[in-house]
């Protein structure tokens, strides 16, 4: 939309638009020809985006965040085709149109993929769990927290092994990543509080 703008609109509007015709003036070194036929629109253009709010640089970082859930995407589905330890950099890049070279201007490493997925899986949890609809009564929340947890799960195996066990070798969640996962070891400690149940043990059993 924006450079559609500023194809449309002549050099004389900008100072309708409160710019300042002095910002499309032809810069001294580039010729009429290149001026005329698209830099001065370039220019023209990236401030209209500007001014509508949405620089050059945010809509790079809004599409590489897109191109990157993409990937987190894409491996979750090959991991639940094949297991978390058959996704393969080269399956992936297959799956999102690149070649798997290009995964790394997304991703530093392969555990790196593994972190992200296990950070979108810990969020979710925590996300579960904080807004259950509890009852009053502490066993029955207790039972409840339980359920849900259970429930959790069961409907995504793939996911509930790489939370929980040591599926693939060598890997260890980021610091970011793991944060989510002690806040949800948190809520857990605070609903047994809330029943009354503080020593460690017990804490232990409930996170078994």
């Amino acid at each position: 939309v924006a450079e559609d703008l500023a194809g449309d609109v002549a050099l004389e509007d900008a100072d309708d638009l409160g710019l300042g015709a002095a910002l499309f003036e032809q810069p001294s070194d580039v010729g009429a020809g290149s001026w005329n036929g698209g830099l001065r629109r370039h220019r023209f253009g990236a401030i209209i985006r500007t001014m509508l709010g949405e620089p050059v640089t945010d809509r790079r970082t809004k599409r590489h965040e897109a191109t990157r859930q993409e990937i987190v995407e894409a491996a979750w589905g090959l991991a639940r085709e094949n297991g978390l330890a058959g996704v393969s950099l080269r399956d992936l890049g297959k799956r999102v149109g690149m070649q798997a070279p290009s995964l790394y201007s997304y991703f530093p490493s392969k555990a790196a993929i593994y972190d992200a997925m296990f950070g979108e899986g810990a969020r979710a949890l925590l996300e579960r769990l904080r807004t259950l609809d509890l009852p009053v009564d502490p066993k029955r929340r207790l039972l409840s927290s339980a359920r849900a947890f259970a429930e959790f799960c069961v409907e995504d195996p793939v996911r509930y092994q790489l939370l929980f066990q040591r599926t693939i070798p060598d890997f260890e969640p980021s610091a970011d990543s793991y944060a989510t996962a002690v806040a949800t070891l948190d809520l857990g400690r605070d609903l047994l509080a809330s029943a009354g149940i503080t020593d460690a043990a017990s804490l232990d059993l409930w996170t078994a």
